[in-house]
Order: structure tokens, then sequence, then C-alpha cells
């Protein structure tokens, strides 16, 4: 609450998935959070990721000053990117004078999901870092386990790789030259 007794206004961000229920439900949700007075955005098909990613840009304040505030799709493709390529470029030489660095290939999981799809616009933001200078060597990227491919995360996921502790399931055709 603030000083006077009032509480702030509610701001509810909402997203779905690719699941035949995800619209209904989301309707429901914006319907109750509304019909409390709420401000409700929303975001359409995003990634659990993004979403988070919404949220906690919308509310600035609570990011770390080096992280620009995006609130919107874009803007989470361009601060991954960005922080990927960040992250690339702390790695060490680790080879002497005249070592070339290969170009690697970076798999990610669309845990049959709206991820897989999302990835095109994050492929295009990370090409372009490359191209810019400073991150050569970035890793090709390849996506598997898009919508249709396999059941919404059986066995696939950030989740199920983080609880379980173990690789995904790739329900994808293996591209030429394997994973």
């Amino acid at each position: 609450p603030r000083p006077d007794g009032r509480m702030p206004p509610m701001v509810v961000h909402v997203g779905r998935d690719t699941r035949s229920h995800s619209p209904a439900l989301c309707a429901l949700v914006v319907s109750a959070a509304r019909a409390m007075g709420a401000t409700v955005i929303d975001h359409g098909e995003v990634s659990t990721p993004m979403l988070h990613h919404f949220v906690m840009h919308a509310n600035g304040h609570r990011l770390p000053c080096l992280i620009p505030q995006r609130i919107n799709e874009s803007g989470y493709y361009e601060v991954m990117a960005m922080s990927y390529a960040a992250l690339l470029r702390t790695r060490g030489s680790g080879g002497g004078a005249g070592r070339r660095r290969t170009t690697r290939r970076l798999v990610i999981d669309g845990a049959c999901g709206i991820g897989a799809p999302k990835v095109d616009r994050f492929r295009r933001i990370f090409a372009r870092l490359g191209s810019e200078g400073g991150t050569s060597g970035l890793p090709l990227l390849h996506t598997v386990n898009f919508p249709g491919e396999g059941p919404l995360n059986e066995n696939c996921g950030g989740e199920y790789v983080q609880k379980q502790r173990l690789p995904p399931r790739v329900y994808s055709a293996a591209p030429p030259g394997g994973l």
C-alpha cells in the first residue's frame, strides 16, 4: 500500500503458448484481472522465459543497472543475443598464436512449443551481431522440436533438462551433419 493507504495500480502481463486451450484460459485470466481493476498487457504467443523477461523489465527498478529496460519481444531478443555474445567474448583464447577459431553449432530445444518458431527472430539478431564486428566465432543456431513434432514439453524443454538432469529428446529429424 501507498502511504495514503491506497494500493498502487495493478498491471498484469499475460502470454500464452501453442496448446489448444491457451486462448480460452488467457481470456479468463484477462477477464478476471480487468474485473479486479487491473490493466492487462497481452503479449500473445510467447515462451515462458519471454513472459518472465517482460514482467522483469516492466519493473525496471529491479533490473541490474547494466541491463537496458526493454519490455517488448524485440527487446527480449536483443538483450538475450547481446548477453550471449558478451559471454562468448569472455572465453580465453585457449591456444597459442595462430589457433583458428571454429564456428560451432548451438542446438536450441524448442520443446515442441512456441519457443521453436520464435528462435528465427533471435537468429536474425544474433547473426547481425556476428557481422557487426567484435563477435567472431559465434555459433550457428539450429532449432529442434517444433510444434507438432512431438508432445509439448514431454522429455524436452528447459524444465525437463533442469529437473531430470538429462539431455532432451529430439523429435525433429536430424539436420545434415547431425546434431
